[in-house]
C-alpha cells in the first residue's frame, strides 16, 4: 500500500521510530496527515 505526505509530516518522524499516524483516502489516495510516537 502506497502514502503520501505532506513534507512537514514525514519530516515529524525518524527512521527506526515506532509511530501512529492518522490517513486520509480520497479518490485513491492514502495521505498520512499526522504521525506521534507510539
Amino acid at each position: 500500500m502506497r502514502f503520501t505526505a505532506s513534507p512537514a509530516v514525514a519530516e515529524s518522524a525518524e527512521t527506526g521510530e515506532r509511530i501512529a499516524f492518522d490517513v486520509s483516502v480520497r479518490d485513491g489516495v492514502n495521505e498520512i496527515t499526522a504521525i506521534r510516537p507510539e
